[in-house]
């Protein structure tokens, strides 16, 4: 059977004109014109970009309530079957899909929210050159979808962009989940992946989400407090929770119990992240405050955190050297870092 919107990709149109969005199903207005495959549109007073493939002037008319159930209920239940889309419950991600000329050469890049999860979420989405905004957008995901943000030319990579984007689940507020990131090019290469939902190979940011569910404790079990200790608690700076560019650590402790009082639930994969992410951002608060030597406390271990955190060290030139010497104060557990 033909497609429905077949001539869609042929149509040309103009800023103020009225279309149908395909896949969200709703009415917009053309606000700008990009290219003869690019249009954004305004759509319930959120602007947002969409190809002019996803588009149609083909605005369907709604049908009338009928009085007998029998003769649509069973239509209806299998369009809406046939439209539904099966995630893998794999999480959040932002998602760098290569644009490629004739060619073979990529020439732009679309940019995804994914969102591989059964919660509905509210994300910002933050995309900035030189500490300069670029692009904003804040919106409502449903599950198992997502959303083309916005498009940036290959070029832009050799400008090093930064990426924020923080998400939260809306309905059940099960978790919140936070990315930010440094793109650069030498580690965006290495984030070739199979993509849900899109089931493309594109270049991937996972967003490290954290969950907002509280243990409950059993009724019979009774608590007590000490008032110094909790004077202390009340006094105690959060480590994780500092968004603010501040002065740079001469050290960055990365012991798992000090980042994560729920650390005993999270598995090895989901620390290790955790674990990277604190010390990717000291590290680059270090060499923006110019400091000149560090030290990122790894401990001993199995090894993995520290591996992981001297490849990391290989890809920032601001890294004069590194060692894992031994230290009269950390013994073989902390790497010292020297920087330009």
């Amino acid at each position: 059977m033909p497609c429905k919107f077949a001539c869609v990709k042929k149509e040309k149109f103009s800023i103020g004109e009225k279309v149908f969005l395909i896949h969200l199903k709703e009415e917009a207005l053309i606000s700008r014109i990009v290219n003869d495959d690019l249009i954004y549109v305004d759509a319930g007073g959120m602007e947002i970009p969409v190809f002019t493939s996803d588009v149609t002037r083909l605005i369907p008319v709604k049908q009338p309530v009928s009085q007998e159930p029998e003769t649509i209920a069973a239509p209806e239940k299998k369009n809406l079957q046939a439209e539904q889309i099966t995630g893998t419950n794999s999480g959040i991600f932002l998602s760098f899909e290569p644009v490629k000329e004739k060619s073979g050469d990529t020439s732009t890049f679309n940019i995804y929210f994914i969102n591989d999860t059964g919660f509905p979420v509210e994300f910002i989405y933050i995309f900035s050159v030189h500490g300069q905004l670029n692009f904003r957008l804040k919106k409502l995901m449903v599950p198992y979808n997502y959303l083309l943000l916005h498009v940036i030319e290959y070029d832009l990579l050799n400008e090093i962009p930064s990426v924020q984007l923080d998400v939260r689940d809306v309905m059940n507020k099960n978790f919140t989940g936070k990315l930010e990131q440094k793109i650069k090019a030498q580690n965006f290469f290495n984030k070739l992946s199979a993509t849900p939902i899109l089931q493309t190979e594109n270049y991937n940011y996972k967003v490290i989400t954290e969950s907002l569910q509280v243990k409950k404790e059993p009724v019979q079990k009774s608590v007590s407090f000490d008032a110094e200790v909790l004077k202390q608690m009340m006094m105690e700076v959060p480590v994780v929770k500092d968004q603010e560019v501040g002065p740079a650590v001469m050290e960055i402790d990365l012991h798992i119990e000090r980042l994560a009082r729920d650390h005993e639930q999270m598995g090895a994969s989901e620390m290790l992240r955790l674990q990277l992410t604190l010390f990717q951002r000291e590290l680059e608060r270090a060499i923006a405050h110019r400091a000149e030597r560090l030290f990122a406390i790894h401990g001993i271990g199995t090894g993995k955190l520290k591996n992981e955190i001297h490849r990391l060290l290989k890809s920032y030139k601001e890294v004069r050297s590194f060692n894992n010497e031994y230290h009269s104060r950390y013994g073989y557990g902390a790497t010292e870092i020297i920087l330009r």
